[in-house]
């Protein structure tokens, strides 16, 4: 079938199942998200020093990046938490082309939720605090600086991958396919194909009268060939087998018994006896 048949409805019904498809697929791979941010910083205190560390006036831990990220901790339990991604350097320059360089490096921080700074850990924690909340704190003091990708939510994620997917493939995928094809939005209206809903069959005519006995002939003609011919296969009787004598009708037209002695009838010599044996007269000397 070619593209160019398939119906806006089609792609919108392809664009529902896509994007459910992809919607579950991003919650059940989660937290396979976590490769792509680098190492890992597994001490709270070494990523708190360098949030607000600096080299030559360059944070340590730069391009920061909050990703709400459910996580497995075992037993098909998740819990959310957030991961603070970004660039990091720990201080320590490295030669590279013979000079002494600073190298900041993809790492993350996996952060719980609700987070408790060091730094207020003699304090009651707030079920609402977050590592944001922390960052937000040293905005001020340090100006520590980053963005929040609500968008990967586990709430609003599946939904924005659904939706993403019927207005892709389902509207606009479909419109311009309708501009390089039709030259306008919409697709041209397609004439309606005739209606066989009130349509009778004709009467038959004379020639498929004919032609019907015909076949039917052709057929008698056959099975009659077929019979003639299994017929002709049988054994032929016996020559010692007695032949039934066809039966003779008398003057009357009633036909005689099989075998009956058929009755002769008187002939008349008018009186004189003429003997069976020929006699031939001589002559006389």
């Amino acid at each position: 079938m070619a593209i160019g048949n398939i119906k806006r409805w089609h792609w919108m019904v392809i664009s529902l199942v896509l994007g459910l498809a992809m919607a579950t697929v991003r919650l059940a791979f989660d937290d396979g998200m976590l490769q792509g941010f680098g190492e890992s910083i597994n001490d709270q205190r070494r990523f708190e020093e360098a949030v607000v560390g600096r080299y030559q006036g360059i944070p340590l831990f730069k391009d920061l990046r909050v990703y709400p990220i459910e996580i497995d901790e075992g037993g098909g339990k998740k819990r959310l938490k957030h991961v603070a991604a970004g660039k990091y350097f720990s201080g320590t320059p490295e030669i590279k082309d013979g000079q002494w360089q600073a190298n900041w490096v993809p790492y993350c921080f996996i952060a719980d939720v609700p987070y408790r700074p060091l730094s207020s850990l003699d304090k009651p924690t707030d079920p609402n605090s977050t590592v944001m909340t922390y960052l937000d704190s040293l905005k001020a003091s340090h100006g520590v600086s980053y963005t929040y990708a609500w968008w990967q939510h586990p709430r609003f994620s599946p939904a924005l991958w659904f939706g993403g997917s019927v207005v892709l493939i389902g509207v606009v995928w479909p419109t311009l396919l309708n501009l390089l094809l039709f030259g306008s939005i919409l697709r041209p209206r397609e004439e309606k194909g005739l209606s066989l809903r009130n349509v009778t069959a004709p009467p038959a005519t004379a020639q498929q009268q004919q032609g019907s006995d015909e076949n039917a002939i052709g057929q008698m003609t056959a099975a009659l060939e077929a019979q003639l011919h299994s017929s002709a296969g049988t054994p032929a009787q016996s020559a010692d087998a007695p032949k039934a004598v066809p039966a003779v009708g008398n003057m009357s037209g009633e036909p005689l018994a099989p075998g009956a002695p058929v009755a002769k009838e008187p002939k008349e010599y008018g009186g004189e006896f003429y003997p069976t044996t020929a006699h031939v007269p001589t002559k006389e000397t």
